[in-house]
């Protein structure tokens, strides 16, 4: 169950969002050197976060304060509902117990990829979306644990023969370093 929290309105980078946990997101984006896009879209009834405008594909990213994995799978509903069309990843409170999967990839969030078949029917398979090291483009990226594992970055896909694994615990460094960037930060009082 997530517990309930107030919001602080956490201005970053120029940008005035609705919460601290929110602009924390956009500075660990930064850190990774992800571009992002703060509630750029309007789709049915909803207005995603995040837009991550990557090269190879777009995904979409939901912020909710969910402490543990379990929790996200419960904001998937409304993204469906939506009309997006791309992947999309929905995060929490920070970076995610490693130990959720048995994989050695810190887990980011709860990611969709889009099985599209040849009726042009499409389902959403949600799953961990776990970081890693691209071998290819030389950046951090992120796979979907049981789906396609193409370089968010650069589109590469050779299996997983790309996939490099993050050094220690830089997650958790970045993931840090965004809070301290974010944590006094106040809206401007006019």
């Amino acid at each position: 169950m997530t517990t309930a929290t107030q919001a602080i309105p956490t201005m970053y980078r120029g940008t005035q969002f609705r919460s601290r946990l929110e602009a924390t997101w956009a500075a660990f984006f930064d850190i990774l050197e992800w571009p992002w896009k703060y509630e750029p879209v309007d789709l049915k009834g909803y207005i995603p976060d995040f837009v991550l405008p990557f090269d190879w594909a777009s995904l979409l990213i939901e912020v909710k304060p969910a402490v543990c994995f379990e929790e996200l799978d419960q904001y998937t509903g409304t993204i469906e509902r939506s009309g997006w069309t791309n992947d999309a990843l929905i995060v929490g409170a920070g970076i995610m117990r490693a130990d959720l999967v048995p994989d050695p990839y810190p887990i980011i969030g709860l990611l969709s990829q889009r099985d599209f078949y040849e009726d042009q029917r499409a389902d959403w398979c949600w799953d961990a979306g776990l970081m890693h090291y691209c071998l290819k483009c030389n950046r951090v990226s992120i796979h979907h644990s049981s789906q396609s594992w193409n370089c968010y970055r650069c589109g590469a896909y050779e299996g997983n023969s790309l996939l490099g694994f993050l050094e220690g615990n830089s997650a958790s460094i970045w993931w840090a370093h965004a809070q301290n960037q974010t944590q006094w930060r106040r809206p401007r009082v006019r």
